[in-house]
């Protein structure tokens, strides 16, 4: 999972995202590899709350999403970076 930290630090969520989801049902990990081609709304957040709307996450999952849609940008990727790993840890 190291390849998606560049040298710099930087982290492609996108990448990582879809690493995780591999395991799980695909076409749960097609959206959210596609996540940027997904335009339900302005952030992140938005676009995986509009996936909880497709019945895609449990009502918890969704829960939390609905809690940090006001968060910056880069908070709202860590944190669902980390339900997204969590969710597939569990199965």
């Amino acid at each position: 999972m190291s390849e998606g930290i560049n040298y710099q630090g930087i982290v492609d969520y996108k990448k990582i995202i879809g690493e995780v989801l591999r395991g799980l049902d695909p076409s749960v990990a097609a959206l959210i590899e596609n996540l940027d081609e997904l335009r339900n709304g302005p952030t992140i957040g938005h676009r995986i709350r509009a996936l909880c709307r497709a019945n895609l996450f449990d009502e918890d999952v969704c829960k939390r999403i609905d809690q940090i849609i006001l968060l910056p940008e880069d908070a709202q990727k860590r944190i669902i970076f980390a339900i997204l790993l969590s969710k597939a840890l569990k199965k």
